[in-house]
């Protein structure tokens, strides 16, 4: 699941579902320098602006929904990761079979071994972990969900949660993968 949160300064506070028309539209703005977002009840109105033109887009019928986030917890072990690297490795990964990510306390690498053997590689994490852990996922999942994401900064932040989930967030981005308990 990734989850973007922005900043919707004039009706405050939304969660609601994007469909495809709606992410559509967007990819479509990235040339505007400011972006603007309003909600008013059930309707998402866009506000695009150059220094020479603007554009303004309505959607009707957005669909609120609960927050998705899950609750950071004192067992959770952090680290953070360079983002371009972290984004770059996802992306020779293999699809089919597991992969198996690893923080060991005693070195910064964080490791990517896949259950195919043919495929590994490693990050140098800033700070050594405070635990050893690993976390199993599917790759096929990961890819995909890693394959919108930009960077934005430099560094980004890597979540073994206490729960059993991967998070890993950048900004206003937050990816959380569910563990592949087979």
């Amino acid at each position: 699941m990734r989850v973007k949160t922005c900043t919707i300064s004039k009706t405050g506070s939304a969660t609601f579902k994007i469909p495809n028309s709606i992410r559509a539209f967007v990819a479509l703005l990235e040339d505007f320098d400011s972006i603007q977002m309003e909600i008013n009840e059930e309707k998402l109105t866009i506000i695009a602006e150059r220094p020479n033109s603007a554009l303004q887009y309505h959607f009707a019928n957005i669909e609120h929904v609960e927050d998705n986030f899950i609750v950071d917890d004192p067992k959770d072990v952090s680290l953070e990761v360079p983002t371009d690297e972290w984004l770059t490795l996802w992306k020779t990964m293999p699809l089919k079979g597991d992969f198996v990510l690893g923080i060991d306390k005693t070195r910064r690498s964080v490791t990517f071994k896949h259950s195919k053997r043919r495929w590994g590689a490693a990050v140098q994490a800033n700070d050594k972990p405070k635990q050893t852990k690993t976390f199993t996922g599917d790759p096929l999942v990961a890819k995909r969900i890693f394959a919108y994401c930009k960077v934005d900064d430099i560094f980004s932040t890597l979540t073994f949660m206490h729960c059993g989930v991967l998070k890993w967030q950048q900004n206003n981005t937050v990816v959380y993968l569910a563990p592949n308990n087979d």
